[in-house]
């Protein structure tokens, strides 16, 4: 991964290479240091829930996130070109080795996958690191309209083979506007999901996932992280366990 801080020039302000002998080299841990580094300077909105819990996310930070899932699980590791992450001040570029296996027109469109490493896919999926397969470039293109920013593009090139997707970032209204007299903005995502949760459980008791996905219509990984972060906040808490767990006002 490279961040480059000045447009055209071969120079970079941070970068993270496999070979640099400071750590693993491996997928996982390249998608732990990467997504962080990924969001760390995003934008983020001044804004509390209805529990005065600063929001923390926003639909570009999950696309960022989404953006690096897409190029892990795409990859052909056995490709000659490396999968590269370059970070500029208005967009990010993700390659990674290896051509299509749909056409880009369809990719876009979103709702189709053909997975190259679907064991890496069920990973991420456990750890709820992306959306169901198909749905991942919606979420960036739904990102991109919040931001105001251009529509995601995706490019192949052969010989060697490789795909990259540049994910544009947007401006900052996108995000949040600044503190006024009258108070501090508000998000309705995802502040207005975690209030649905709250009175959800306070009308039907101990709810399992399931029922508050399907309450909030929202997907599993969406509601799963979701959930951990309300968790995490202490705003709720679990009993049982597995697929007897079900969530409790704290």
């Amino acid at each position: 991964m490279r961040e480059v801080y000045e447009e055209g020039a071969a120079r970079w302000s941070d970068r993270l290479v496999s070979n640099s002998g400071d750590w693993s080299g491996n997928v996982f841990e390249f998608w732990l240091k990467v997504s962080n580094r990924l969001t760390a300077d995003l934008k983020k909105p001044f804004g509390l829930d209805g529990n005065q819990l600063r929001i923390e996310s926003t639909p570009m930070h999950d696309a960022l996130r989404e953006g690096l899932v897409n190029t892990l699980i795409h990859a052909d590791y056995l490709g000659r070109r490396p999968i590269v992450v370059q970070k500029y001040r208005n967009r990010v570029e993700f390659s990674n080795p290896g051509d299509m296996r749909v056409p880009v027109e369809v990719a876009l469109q979103g709702g189709i996958s053909d997975t190259r490493n679907p064991t890496l896919m069920k990973m991420f999926s456990l750890l709820a690191a992306c959306e169901r397969a198909g749905s991942g470039l919606d979420a960036i293109q739904r990102a991109c309209r919040q931001a105001q920013a251009e529509p995601p593009t995706m490019h192949v090139s052969y010989d060697p083979d490789c795909t990259k997707l540049v994910v544009p970032l947007g401006t900052a209204s996108a995000f949040a506007d600044s503190a006024t007299a009258s108070g501090p903005a508000t998000l309705a995502t995802p502040s207005g999901e975690r209030q649905r949760v709250l009175r959800y459980i306070e009308m039907h008791g101990p709810s399992k996932r399931i029922e508050i996905q399907e309450a909030l219509g929202v997907g599993s990984t969406k509601a799963k992280r979701l959930l951990s972060a309300m968790v995490a906040e202490g705003l709720i808490r679990t009993e049982g366990a597995s697929n007897q767990t079900v969530y409790l006002l704290a």
